[in-house]
């Protein structure tokens, strides 16, 4: 029988950490434990709000997050007042709406406890949500003009039905009179849940929201805040980019003057943001690259060589890093005298700018140095813009605008800009050699 301490020890390094508190103990480098017993007790307090959120980017380790406060919260067992229901919402991205399997695993921990009527007004309501994003969907790919097409439907029901101000009032009424229905349904289901399961509250924690469409994703936060989220049994916790899904609900507002960020924070107002600090996390970010590099004493990586820029300092990105840092040593691709931070430079390179690094990369002294010349030319007082007009191998402007790439070049190649410029070349071109032949391009 395999176990659960031996299915740990075979994910790779780029997984996240498991609910297993071996796997946590061995790979929570970043200590988000604490954090996470700190989101637990407030999820608990009375007056948590009904929605809240855990921000961060690609890589910053949101489902680990999760995966840490789902075994603090069974490591409390029956002292703990809350049951988490996960779901990963990129699983359901193909079907016919995200709210569809919250609804199934709510009715799972319900069971056969006689609720009908309100089964009744959310699978209604559920299923109304769903209809409309597949409309949506359905019309883009006929090419259809949505607005006309309910124009048409309105106009001709309108006709048919020759209404009078009483007709449309009685549905303006029995549509306000579904919607208060809808709420008071969840509260008894979310109610009933948390009662058979011996708990005050049921935590709704949504993974991976920003891998769905946009029209589901924002059709999900809409309707929790319309419909499902005034219940004291109920908190919804959001694990998502917040970048992202703001985006989401821009274009769909777009010309409206509606923001994404504060319509986001009107939907979320409790956020917990991911982020490493390269001052106060300094140490913290040391142990994550020794560890994904092995620990290998001879080959360190000196953090004081990288760039401290928030595109950088992505644990996913590090680790990453680290590993073909570590790679390029192990599986003998080391090319002499190159030293480890032009290594680790180029390594970090890649998974912070693939499209930038893939233009710079050639075994070509030539070429190199053709590329560098954009931001190190010799005349510091002009933009880069400007100094890059005579080069011998011009750059698309969006690497020459991009300040975050300008900063890291100009940092980790410092010395380019020296009388030495011709032996940071050869290094970067037996480092990239290296790495070429550990998998990078």
């Amino acid at each position: 029988m395999t176990t659960q301490k031996e299915i740990t020890e075979r994910n790779n390094i780029h997984d996240p950490i498991t609910i297993n508190k071996d796997d946590i103990e061995r790979r929570d480098i970043l200590e988000r434990r604490h954090l996470a017993g700190r989101i637990l007790k407030r999820l608990a307090e009375e007056d948590c709000p009904s929605v809240l959120g855990i921000y961060g980017g690609w890589g910053t380790g949101k489902t680990s997050l999760v995966n840490l406060l789902v075994n603090h919260n069974n490591s409390l067992r029956e002292k703990s007042t809350l049951h988490i229901v996960e779901v990963d919402a990129w699983k359901y991205e193909s079907g016919e709406g995200l709210l569809i399997p919250i609804v199934v695993k709510l009715k799972k921990l319900v069971g056969n406890l006689d609720a009908k009527l309100s089964w009744k007004s959310i699978t209604r309501r559920v299923f109304a949500a769903a209809a409309l994003t597949v409309t949506d969907e359905l019309l883009k790919k006929t090419f259809l003009d949505r607005k006309k097409l309910l124009d048409n439907i309105e106009e001709v029901t309108e006709k048919d039905k020759k209404q009078s101000h009483e007709a449309v009032l009685q549905e303006w009424v029995t549509e306000a009179e579904e919607i208060e229905e809808t709420d008071d349904a969840f509260r008894e289901i979310v109610g009933m849940a948390a009662k058979k399961q011996g708990k005050d509250k049921i935590v709704l924690c949504i993974d991976n929201l920003d891998r769905c469409s946009p029209d589901n994703v924002v059709r999900l936060l809409e309707s929790v805040k319309l419909f499902f989220n005034e219940s004291e049994n109920c908190v919804w916790l959001f694990a998502m980019d917040s970048d992202v899904i703001a985006s989401y609900i821009s274009r769909k507002y777009d010309g409206t003057g509606i923001d994404g960020y504060s319509y986001l924070d009107k939907i979320i107002p409790e956020q917990y943001h991911l982020s490493l600090s390269p001052t106060t996390d300094e140490k913290i970010i040391a142990s994550l690259l020794r560890y994904a590099s092995g620990g290998d004493s001879q080959h360190q990586i000196n953090i004081s060589k990288i760039p401290q820029i928030p595109k950088i300092l992505v644990p996913r990105r590090l680790i990453k890093s680290a590993k073909k840092f570590a790679d390029y040593y192990k599986n003998g691709h080391a090319s002499q005298g190159v030293p480890p931070e032009t290594v680790i430079a180029l390594s970090m390179l890649y998974h912070s700018w693939p499209d930038f690094y893939q233009r710079l990369s050639s075994a070509s002294k030539e070429h190199i140095k053709g590329i560098l010349e954009n931001f190190f030319l010799r005349d510091p007082k002009k933009p880069i813009e400007a100094r890059a007009k005579n080069v011998n191998i011009p750059l698309d402007e969006k690497f020459l605008q991009d300040r975050e790439l300008v900063y890291f070049l100009q940092t980790v190649f410092a010395g380019y800009n020296s009388n030495s410029s011709e032996r940071y070349v050869i290094d970067i071109v037996n480092g990239l050699s290296g790495l070429r032949k550990g998998g990078l391009p």
